[in-house]
């Protein structure tokens, strides 16, 4: 789940298990534009040395072996949904096998529900964990877009993600539309931290041509 500015508001939307995502074909982006967009969700400074995971016909497939630790790659749970985020060596080893999973499966057309109930049963046989130390998921692209449970595509702003298993709100004293709020009180929850306004528009500046170019793919 990740977050939404309206206005002043911060809302928490569901990536993957939108009722009906799967149920059209997610076209498949050029291979360099997905690559410089998943990038893109990562700080200048880890982006050469990133594993690159590219959307195939059959799901994730690894494009550029990093070696650094850590795994970015571009969320496509609907057709216009794009989520650039860009994972360390904990998430790359807990997280991202549960969306190359899911991402297989909505490759071959199973429903939402069977790939929520196959992520459920798999957390309880121990096929997928939660992340077992602090570390941070880096969405950090000016391009980010994603349905909410009403099916609508939003826009996203620039921000973190901390590893937080199954913790809550009030846990953390969060709160949405604050300066830092939990996404899901589940195995994969996380702390989301907005980027400040200064840090969103210098990334705005940094990366005009790819929005450009992201968005005239996303209106075909």
């Amino acid at each position: 789940m990740k977050l939404l500015l309206t206005g002043s508001t911060l809302w928490v939307l569901c990536l993957a298990r939108v009722a009906g995502a799967g149920e059209s074909k997610i076209p498949l982006m050029p291979e360099a534009l997905e690559m410089e967009l998943a990038l893109s969700a990562a700080p200048a400074h880890l982006r050469a040395d990133a594993t690159v995971l590219l959307l195939g016909e059959r799901g994730y497939v690894e494009a550029r072996k990093g070696s650094n630790g850590f795994t970015c790659l571009v969320g496509r749970p609907q057709p216009k949904a794009v989520a650039p985020m860009c994972y360390d060596v904990e998430g790359t080893r807990t997280v991202v096998p549960l969306m190359a999973d899911e991402a297989a499966m909505r490759a071959r057309g199973e429903s939402e529900e069977a790939i929520q109930k196959a992520a459920d049963e798999g957390f309880k046989s121990g096929k997928y964990k939660a992340p077992e130390r602090p570390g941070i998921s880096y969405m950090m692209s000016p391009v980010q877009e994603l349905a909410g449970p009403d099916g609508v595509i939003r826009s996203f702003v620039p921000h973190l993600m901390f590893y937080a298993p199954n913790l809550t709100d009030a846990d953390v004293g969060g709160k949405r539309g604050g300066p830092a709020f939990i996404n899901s009180p589940a195995p994969h929850g996380m702390i989301i931290v907005p980027l400040g306004k200064e840090e969103q528009t210098a990334i705005q500046a940094e990366h005009e041509a790819l929005v450009k170019k992201v968005r005239e793919f996303l209106a075909r």
